[in-house]
């Protein structure tokens, strides 16, 4: 399989560039060069601080859920840039199994948090 193409993340999922499968090997990807160029500049700090941030970014995406909600009964959807429609079944099913995956990052960065002295996440209670 080809490397994953640069700017590749939750985004290209939910404009239905790749699909989300591909997910879990891009989240890597960009991980590891993340690191790689930390690593490179001169940078020597804890490694779990960068994953923690990766994994904290999916909290930028709570917004989509409820726009989602929103339009579902819109049976006509934009794809991405206003180019044309797009499929509102695949547009569903693959935002879903992305936020499935996001929750997973959302996990690990409420496990990773106070392990390197933040306080812990709230827990809703």
């Amino acid at each position: 399989m080809p490397p994953p193409p640069a700017g590749t993340g939750p985004d290209t999922v939910w404009d239905l560039f790749l699909p989300a499968a591909r997910l879990p090997e891009l989240a890597a990807a960009a991980y590891e060069a993340h690191v790689h160029g930390l690593r490179e500049s001169g940078w020597r700090g804890d490694e779990r601080l960068v994953r923690l941030g990766m994994c904290a970014s999916a909290l930028k995406y709570d917004w989509l859920a409820p726009l989602m909600l929103a339009r579902a009964d819109e049976a006509r959807q934009p794809a991405y840039g206003g180019r044309g429609e797009a499929p509102v079944e695949r547009r569903y099913r693959e935002r879903g199994l992305g936020f499935a995956f996001l929750a997973g990052w959302a996990a690990e960065a409420r496990e990773l948090a106070p392990l390197l002295g933040f306080p812990p996440a709230p827990t809703g209670r």
